[in-house]
């Protein structure tokens, strides 16, 4: 069986919240990467699931003094509907959230979902994955510190951290480095060495627990560079349960 992830911040909560980007523009830019998003669960095999893990996507936004849904993601409920999807994610006050999208059927929730934080499990795997959109790395380890019973196999999303030095004033990330250090402790980085976002940093990962009992294997490991829709760019892998197959990147 093989798992196809995706992970991506789009971006998308900024438009009608930030100076200079409107909501028709958000519309627009929306409808680009939802065929993007669409084509990642095309054409799968039945041995195939995918899933899609989206960050800043916008949930409510300030009209008139009253909080609404956001134009995008009434869009977005009317394209990805729960009859053609496992959809997870916060129904709440906030402005943006974290967004777990995967094929029917396949994933579950889990206790401690935020905005920001999706723990689920996919199902036939008896897999336990957080999705997440992190401030920093430390806040990630904070996470885990309070769902303790909670074991992630596999962790994706923006961390807002990474294992890079800036070439000008290190010091600055030099903390939350070596919080993501200590939070990746036990894991393989897929993405270690690719630079995620348009400024060249390795902020968005793909976490995948390295202990010697764990049979799933990785492949196809891709940040996909032609797509420059947001300032972060779209991060592929393959998870396979198959110990025919080797650990290619």
């Amino acid at each position: 069986m093989k798992i196809k992830f995706l992970t991506w911040n789009t971006q998308l909560y900024e438009y009608g919240n930030m100076s200079g980007k409107t909501i028709e523009d958000g519309l627009k830019v929306y409808n680009q990467e939802k065929e993007i998003i669409k084509k990642h669960f095309s054409d799968l095999s039945d041995d195939e699931k995918a899933i899609a893990v989206l960050q800043e996507m916008p949930y409510k936004i300030k009209k008139n003094g009253k909080w609404q849904l956001h134009p995008v993601f009434e869009k977005f409920k009317i394209d990805f509907t729960d009859i053609d999807y496992d959809i997870i994610f916060l129904s709440d006050w906030h402005i943006k959230m974290t967004v777990v999208i995967a094929s029917k059927g396949t994933v579950s929730e889990c206790k401690g979902k935020t905005n920001l934080y999706i723990p689920f499990t996919i199902n036939s795997l008896q897999l336990n994955v957080l999705a997440l959109h992190a401030h920093n790395a430390f806040e990630a380890r904070q996470w885990l510190a309070k769902y303790g019973d909670y074991k992630p196999n596999i962790m994706l999303g923006d961390f807002n951290a990474g294992n890079y030095r800036k070439s000008n004033k290190d010091n600055e990330i030099a903390v939350n480095r070596q919080n993501y250090l200590l939070l990746t402790e036990g894991y393989i980085d897929l993405c270690q060495g690719l630079y995620t976002t348009e400024y060249r940093t390795q902020i968005d990962h793909i976490l995948l627990e390295n202990v010697d009992e764990f049979k799933y294997k990785y492949k196809n490991v891709k940040v996909n560079y032609e797509v420059k829709i947001s300032d972060h760019y779209p991060v592929y892998c393959d998870i396979l349960c198959d110990n025919g197959y080797e650990n290619i990147v």
